[in-house]
């Protein structure tokens, strides 16, 4: 079962900064491989985070915030995964997050 990832993240200060880096850190590090991941970034002043190979990437310029819904339907409409999960930028978790939400699944749709 492949997985779609998507990381929303909104503003720009430090300590933003700092914790989607460590949220990026956790997913880098998921035991379970088998996902895509896609960070969608709203910015107010158009400095966005680095951009990397490792995941698709969306920034939203606006000058006044977007909800937070409307940044996950962007990810929604752009992973090609049917399982989603939304993780917001300052999350942080094991290393068994992704094995855990798999084995859930397939507990919960077995025939």
């Amino acid at each position: 079962m492949k997985l779609g990832i998507i990381v929303i993240t909104c503003g720009n200060d430090a300590e933003r900064n700092r914790n989607f880096k460590e949220t990026i850190k956790c997913i880098k590090k998921q035991i379970y491989t088998n996902y895509e991941l896609i960070v969608v970034e709203q910015s107010i002043d158009r400095k966005f985070y680095k951009q990397s190979n490792n995941y698709k990437y969306y920034g939203i310029y606006k000058d006044d915030l977007i909800n937070r819904a409307w940044m996950r339907n962007v990810g929604a409409v752009n992973v090609t995964c049917e399982k989603l999960v939304f993780i917001d930028a300052d999350m942080i978790f094991q290393n068994t997050y992704f094995n855990k939400i798999v084995e859930y699944n397939r507990e919960l749709f077995s025939d």
